[in-house]
């Protein structure tokens, strides 16, 4: 069996060198060798490439995005951001780090972007998303945490600590004309 590995990694005995990783690599689970990357970003079975959302990029980078979002829902709003001068909005938080867990990044980002500590009430599930960019593709995961925040309500929006970031609260049933991002969020 055989991958295609589409990310750069780092080689575990000089993590400043990057190590570009393409075409055909044995599996490692097949040859039960161990890869020498601390993280390789995305590996995508060679059998399972066909019909992918990646079909015409197997030459070109991916980018892979581990990201939490938090679902903040009051007196039928939820709390959005929206990156200003972009055409869309996006549920609070961020991209977890390396050695990060998620629960901790919500709550990491939540204080950098709102300067609030949310209360995380449960899992709510996860969404992926894959979109071309340029000659690069990304490809996100988004875990989903029901949360509380303490003073936050409709329909004054709280202020943002980021210049780049505004908050906007969205009656649940004007969602879908938010373009909240990723795709999939909202069922019709």
């Amino acid at each position: 069996m055989y991958c295609i590995v589409l990310q750069a990694t780092i080689d575990r005995s000089n993590p400043r060198r990057q190590v570009e990783s393409r075409g055909r690599e044995p599996f490692p689970q097949a040859t039960g060798h161990r890869p020498q990357a601390t993280h390789c970003s995305l590996v995508l079975p060679h059998s399972h490439s066909r019909g992918s959302p990646y079909t015409g990029y197997m030459d070109e980078q991916i980018t892979f995005h581990s990201l939490v979002r938090g679902v903040l829902v009051v007196q039928d709003h939820v709390l959005v951001a929206h990156e200003i001068g972009a055409d869309h909005t996006f549920l609070p938080g961020g991209h977890i780090e390396r050695g990060e867990r998620a629960a901790a990044a919500l709550r990491r980002e939540i204080a950098e972007e709102l300067g609030l500590r949310p209360t995380i009430r449960r899992f709510l599930g996860a969404v992926e998303h894959a979109w071309p960019k340029e000659t690069r593709v990304n490809h996100e995961i988004n875990l989903l945490f029901e949360i509380e925040i303490d003073g936050l309500n409709p329909p004054r929006p709280p202020a943002s600590r980021e210049p780049h970031i505004e908050f906007l609260w969205i009656e649940l049933p004007k969602l879908a004309m938010a373009n909240l991002k990723p795709p999939g969020l909202i069922r019709s």
